[in-house]
């Protein structure tokens, strides 16, 4: 398959319609996490970012997310945490999640669900990584998809690897301004063992990359500055990016970046179809 730029105009930022490449557009909604959209596979509801976080988005893992995490942070790893009981309430974690009630959360159960799920259809905006990544832009919007077949086979072949299960189901925020999106950006994670890295990757209408920030990360192996591993990607595309500097911290960002450009032009530019 030919490989082409990411093409994204201004207006056809702006202007993307539900029927666009599956993606469920709302300029009002928010797209819930990752996890949480994996969970809505599993499970057949949307939850909000209380599943898994103590105060919600941002905020510390609660003892669910821990175990999430602990089994992969996947899709699968629902399944693998479904016998225990999270919270400490007396209630296996599967028995919650069927009466819809939290399994992260002591205070809901079966009998008194709470009201965790209010915000369920609403997306959180991750205000100040993307402050990091548009440091002259204040207002920011989001879309979220499910990548088709034929999609995930391009992002495969760009790659070189199957995309992990959050790559299925993707985040796009925007950073817009007079209401119109000018760029867009996606916030990833790469792991290595125990041990991983989060990465924000900003790119331009004309699918340049505007900026790579680290945003945390428990590596920690490399002596280097994070701008001499990151300020490569600078002005770069899908077509000409750089190589990986020496270093897990250094292969992890050039993955993260690979992905998400990949991601953006399988949904944005086309390369897909």
């Amino acid at each position: 398959m030919a490989t082409r730029d990411i093409k994204m105009s201004p207006s056809r930022l702006y202007a993307i319609g539900a029927s666009c490449l599956g993606l469920a557009l709302s300029q009002a909604a928010y797209a819930l996490p990752a996890s949480a959209r994996l969970f809505h596979q599993n499970y057949g509801y949307k939850v909000s970012c209380l599943l898994c976080h103590s105060s919600g988005g941002g905020s510390s893992p609660n003892n669910y997310g821990k175990a999430f995490l602990r089994a992969g942070g996947n899709s699968a790893a629902f399944k693998k945490i479904e016998s225990p009981d999270s919270d400490g309430d007396g209630i296996p974690n599967l028995a919650e999640i069927l009466a819809k009630s939290n399994p992260g959360d002591k205070h809901s159960n079966p009998t008194k669900t709470g009201d965790w799920l209010v915000s369920a259809s609403s997306i959180f905006i991750p205000k100040d990584q993307l402050e990091k990544l548009f440091p002259d832009y204040s207002n920011f919007s989001a879309i979220e998809g499910s990548l088709s077949p034929k999609q995930l086979e391009f992002v495969q072949s760009k790659i070189g690897r199957p995309p992990p299960d959050d790559d299925k189901v993707p985040t796009f925020y925007f950073a817009e301004k007079d209401g119109k999106r000018q760029a867009v950006a996606q916030l990833m994670t790469e792991q290595k063992d125990s041990k991983g890295i989060s990465t924000g990757v900003a790119v331009a209408t004309n699918g340049k990359i505007l900026r790579v920030v680290v945003l945390g990360g428990t590596l920690g192996d490399t002596t280097k500055d994070k701008k001499e591993l990151t300020d490569p990607y600078v002005g770069k595309s899908l077509l000409d990016l750089p190589s990986a500097l020496a270093g897990d911290a250094s292969k992890l960002i050039d993955s993260s970046v690979r992905r998400s450009l990949a991601l953006m032009q399988a949904v944005f530019g086309g390369g897909a179809k």
